[in-house]
């Protein structure tokens, strides 16, 4: 591990938070990026550590017929030790599993399963539609409606690398985090849309800009309210600057009050 990069160790040990309490996870690039490196512009990071820390026996992945790529964190127990530990559910999809592939020390396995699978190439027609829509689905997280995003899917024209991007770049808006995921709309929806020319936003960027419009705001307040002062003060001293001296006997008429 010592050899690694930086980016492969820092994936390591946050895959052992990610990971549940008998070290299985949802293995899918771009959910895992989504939640353990929202931030980086370079989408195939996960995937390259991935395909690292199989290579090094750190964890073992499978992809499930339904719920797509499964991962497991090979000698989880060595390195984190978990109280109470609730009884993994992923643990019971990865023992029934039709194993398609297992990836351990495998680095073909990995880049077979890797969105970025048909990088450069449009859809074509036959076995290229279908391999294509294979890399798409891997990475939607909305596993509705197969069939029609397959038909939808074939009247693209669009690089499927592409696609992915733009999926993987949705998938860490808040419309498509709210309330669990409730507002990602079914791919035949997204593909007849075209909405990977959509600009996304991410939660984190619409939380800046709201907090950035409210620190100005209240700067602003700050300001008129110094500047109001500031008004009220001198005018103060005009008036008494400009007002006219006693009068010889007003002096003694004060006194005597």
């Amino acid at each position: 591990m010592a050899r690694q990069s930086d980016e492969t160790k820092l994936l390591a040990i946050g895959l052992l938070n990610y990971a549940d309490d008998e070290g299985y996870f949802f293995a899918e690039p771009a959910m895992v990026r989504a939640s353990l490196r929202p931030l980086d512009e370079d989408s195939t990071i996960v995937r390259r550590s991935f395909e690292r820390l199989s290579e090094m026996g750190y964890l073992e992945t499978i992809q499930h017929h339904t719920h797509g790529l499964l991962g497991r964190v090979v000698s989880f127990s060595n390195h984190q030790r978990v109280d109470r530990a609730n009884k993994s559910k992923i643990k019971a999809l990865w023992e029934v599993s039709p194993i398609v592939e297992r990836s351990t020390n495998n680095r073909r396995t990995i880049v077979e399963q890797s969105p970025l699978e048909g990088k450069g190439k449009e859809q074509g027609t036959g076995k290229e539609i279908g391999e294509a829509f294979e890399t798409f689905w891997k990475v939607w997280p909305k596993k509705k409606a197969r069939e029609d995003a397959r038909k939808a899917f074939s009247k693209v024209k669009v690089p499927v690398e592409d696609l992915v991007k733009a999926v993987e770049a949705s998938i860490s808006t808040p419309d498509w985090q709210k309330d669990g995921g409730k507002y990602i709309p079914h791919a035949a929806t997204w593909l007849n849309g075209k909405r990977w020319q959509d600009e996304t936003t991410t939660s984190t960027s619409r939380q800046m800009t709201a907090d950035d419009r409210a620190e100005q705001e209240r700067r602003k307040a700050a300001c008129d309210k110094a500047a109001r002062e500031q008004a009220e003060e001198l005018h103060r001293m005009l008036e008494e600057a400009n007002r006219p001296p006693c009068a010889p006997g007003e002096l003694e008429e004060i006194f005597e009050e």
